[in-house]
């Protein structure tokens, strides 16, 4: 079988990896964005690189650490795994794009304090790790394929803890990104 490799630097360390061919099976490990199916829209099947929303109508995918295998098999079998081992969000909207949301306090509640977003991000550990499944099958004329994708949400959730100051009638607010 055909044995090589091949590596990538592009824009800064933007995108850089290695990879390795053993036959009909490739190894590429290190920051890339990989491309699973093709819409003229939302792809919900193209989810692994989280996107740069700073300018959302571009929304252009951010490389991310993985371990990505991709084999040739028999019958025009492609099979392709990839392995995430840290969550990396997406980039927030830009201020022009971004909608802040109202904070309207109950009647009788007044917000005294209003402190930085807390960010709760899944830590690297094994239990959080990120992968993907494609299954493609190619006859002739047809171009078929299957994927599991065990992510989280790139696109973090915001909300907002209520914590009581002790004075009767005032709050703070503690805004929380999370992902899930």
């Amino acid at each position: 079988g055909l044995v090589g490799s091949e590596m990538c630097i592009r824009d800064s360390l933007d995108e850089a990896w290695g990879r390795l061919f053993l036959g009909d099976t490739e190894l590429t490990l290190g920051a890339q964005r990989l491309f699973w199916g093709s819409t003229d829209g939302v792809n919900p099947v193209d989810r692994l690189n989280p996107r740069d929303m700073t300018v959302p109508p571009d929304a252009e995918k951010l490389p991310v650490p993985m371990a990505h295998l991709r084999a040739w098999l028999d019958g025009d079998v492609n099979v392709e795994v990839a392995l995430i081992p840290v969550f990396v969000p997406s980039t927030p909207a830009g201020a022009d794009w971004r909608e802040e949301p109202a904070l309207t306090p109950p009647p009788g509640v007044t917000v005294t304090e209003v402190r930085p977003v807390r960010e709760e991000l899944p830590e690297a550990a094994l239990e959080n790790l990120q992968a993907g499944l494609r299954v493609q099958w190619r006859p002739a004329g047809f171009d078929l394929a299957a994927s599991y994708q065990y992510l989280f949400r790139d696109v973090p959730t915001r909300s907002a803890e209520v914590v009581p100051t002790g004075t009767p009638g005032e709050v703070a607010l503690q805004p929380v990104g999370t992902t899930s």
